[in-house]
Parts: C-alpha cells; structure tokens; sequence
C-alpha cells in the first residue's frame, strides 16, 4: 500500500509539524561529516577550550555512554548509559562512583538529560535530570543501560538492559518501565521484553496506516528492532499495538515471508521470529525516520568478526520504499550483504 505525499512518523523530533521544529529550514547539504560540539564534560580536548554545557562543573557530571533521544512532554530527552560523576556528587551509593578506566571493573549509575533547544547546528543545552534513574531490580552497573523511551499518555516509556553474564558483562534480558517525573522514578519494570532476540532494541511508533504488512491497519502501533547476543546478533523486528504496550502479550514477530505469497508473517513467538537479515554480528542499534530523505537510517554497534574488534557503523545502511518490500542497501561492513527487508510506506 504505497501512499502519496509525506510519510507520517509520529513522536520523532524532525516530523515538520512538531512545534519544536516550526521554522527550521532543512538541513543544507554537506559532504562527509563534521563534529558540531561536545556536549559533556567540561573541556573540549580537541579544541582546547571549555565545553558549552559544563556539565561537570553544573552537574557532577564528566562523561557518558551511549545517549538515544526521543521527544517527551515538549522536551528532548537522552537515554545515557555508564555515567562518570564526580566522587562527591551527593546521594548516590558507593559503588556508583567512578571505577576504572572506561568502566572496566566497577561504573557509574545511569543518567538522562533533555533539552529544550530547538536548533543543533551550534550544539544544544543540555539539563540533566537531578537524580539518576531509579528502577527496581536493575543494578545499572556495565551494561545495564536505558536503551530506548517513547512518550505515551504523559508517561516517559523507557527499555533497560539487565541481568549481566558474569564474564562477559553483556546484558541478558531486556524490560519496560515508565516514569511520571521525567525518568527519576521508575518503581518495578511492567514486564520482560525478552531474554532471548530483543535485548538491545529501538522502536518507532507508527501510523499504522502508513505502514504495509504489519499486523493492524488502524490506530498507532510501536516497531521494535531488536538485537540479541551482544555484537553477535542478527537484526529482528517485533510489533505491538500503542494502546496496549503494557501488555506483551499483544507482541508480535516477524517470522518472515510466506512462500507462496510473499506476504509478511507475524506470531506471538519469540523464539519463532525470523531475522530482518543476517549479520551475526550485531549489538546495539539506533532506527530512526528521517523525513528529509523520507528512509529509515540505522546505526549499530557492532563486532566484525574476521578483523575481532568493535565497532560503531554510522550510516550503514537506509530503507528504501518500492513495491511491498524494503530494499536494504549496505554502504559498508564486513559483516553485511544486501538482503530485501518487509515493510513498507
């Protein structure tokens, strides 16, 4: 079902009709990347002048990992992992302190920050939330991270990996949790995403009359891409209606592409679902609608196999809207070949 005119991505900060992005011209074209600002920390190495935010100096706090974004009560907010504080920062446990060099033994608790700025080509200001996110039974040591948030109904929905395996310090299982106050308080986890193919996820709410084969055409639904082995995954997808995210049994997973149709499959399965495509070496991941170039764009951590270190693709690959499928066309990765994807606009 190919529909005219603009793609319809709700709750994304570059969707035109956003009130945070009226008056922004689009983006000019550029070639290659540039580095804007770094927004953490108190001096910028690099140029050898102090940072914009200060945020050690205003919060206590010196460096971060990870950082998704998504739009919450008129705000943009970022999802951190292994936060460094400063030893003195009031109210946090002992071994939320900083550990070792890049977090190796012992890390920091979480945190999550917002802006209200609503241009980026100069940098944006940067708050960070008073406290760090409390959530019941997820320790927030290495590896234990919020790894995405959607807003619904005045609630900040957020995704934290946890349960760790000993040697490795890579996540296990993966579960949804809300917060009221603009994620401080998260009081117990409203269940288990996955211990199995969706332990790093990103999700995208949807029109899901925009959308070709996903499993209802009515209402709001909310895609999630999903990872499972940390960097030795391959790429999965599952759906839930948004008016019944509390409830998982309502999920669905792709479970690929039936023969004679080639329509696509979905189930409440988890252990029958299908991969997107085959990476094997695969972690976290970032999908996100960009409406300027009307494609999904896709960022990943990933491991390539034949070389043996990590690595961050950025740009790796975009989704391409054409007749019932998406065409995934990968720029690079050793690890990647092109393989034809379900849904479409």
């Amino acid at each position: 079902m190919i529909h005219e005119g603009k793609k319809k991505i709700q709750n994304n900060f570059l969707v035109e009709d956003n009130p945070l992005c009226i008056g922004n011209p689009s983006p000019a074209k550029i070639f290659g990347t540039r580095k804007v600002v770094q927004l953490t920390g108190d001096f910028d190495r690099e140029l050898g002048q102090k940072t914009i935010n200060q945020t050690g100096r205003r919060f206590g706090i010196y460096g971060t990992d990870l950082g998704v974004s998504f739009l919450h009560e008129g705000k943009l907010y970022f999802l951190f992992g292994d936060t460094n504080r400063n030893p003195t920062y009031s109210g946090l446990p002992i071994q939320a302190m900083p550990g070792e060099d890049y977090n190796e033994e012992i890390t920091d608790y979480d945190s999550v920050a917002y802006t209200t700025s609503d241009r980026a080509y100069n940098g944006i200001n940067l708050i960070f939330n008073s406290d760090y996110p409390h959530l019941e039974g997820v320790a927030q040591m290495t590896g234990e991270h919020p790894i995405e948030g959607f807003s619904k109904g005045g609630y900040m929905y957020v995704y934290f990996t946890t349960d760790l395996y000993p040697d490795e310090k890579v996540p296990t299982r993966t579960v949804l949790a809300r917060s009221k106050d603009g994620g401080i308080h998260f009081g117990k986890p409203i269940y288990t995403l996955s211990t199995d193919k969706f332990i790093h996820v990103s999700a995208q709410i949807v029109d899901n009359n925009n959308i070709y084969g996903i499993p209802d055409t009515k209402g709001e639904g909310l895609l999630i891409w999903g990872t499972s082995k940390h960097r030795k995954s391959d790429i999965y997808l599952a759906y839930i209606p948004l008016d019944q995210i509390t409830n998982r049994s309502r999920l669905q997973f792709f479970m690929g592409l039936a023969t004679e149709s080639s329509e696509p499959m979905w189930g409440p399965d988890e252990s029958m679902a299908k991969p997107l495509f085959s990476a094997q070496c695969m972690g976290e991941i970032s999908v996100r609608w960009n409406q300027y170039l009307e494609l999904y764009l896709r960022v990943d951590g990933a491991i390539f196999s034949d070389a043996g270190y990590n690595h961050w693709i950025f740009t790796v690959n975009h989704y391409s809207f054409t007749n019932r499928v998406i065409i995934t066309k990968i720029f690079f990765g050793q690890c990647f070949r092109q393989y034809d994807l379900v849904l479409q606009h």
